[in-house]
């Protein structure tokens, strides 16, 4: 094993399989990984929105995308990729989308 496969294998280590096939991750330690790519379905993450700190009207969330450029075959291969960010109620229904 080489050192890019050492450190691979090191990253990917304490990460669940589910979460694994994600190439977008959130630090929100709420954040639940649905969907299986060797099923066909589309892969998402739900987040809970949490109140803004006191003296402020947003919230900040962080998203990381990871192995972009460069996977291994069958991999990305700096394929483009599209992320849509929806806001959604308690019931699942699409009060804001952006594309």
């Amino acid at each position: 094993m080489n050192g890019m496969e050492m450190k691979k294998d090191i990253k990917h280590e304490n990460v669940k399989e589910n979460v694994r096939q994600h190439i977008v991750r959130c630090s929100n330690r709420s954040a639940v990984y649905l969907g299986d790519k060797n099923n066909n379905e589309q892969l998402s993450i739900v987040i809970p929105l949490s109140l803004p700190q006191t003296g402020t009207d947003s919230v900040r969330e962080m998203f990381q995308f990871v192995c972009k450029n460069s996977c291994p075959a069958p991999g990305m291969n700096r394929r483009p990729i599209e992320v849509i960010f929806t806001l959604e109620d308690v019931n699942a229904e699409d009060i804001f989308v952006v594309m």
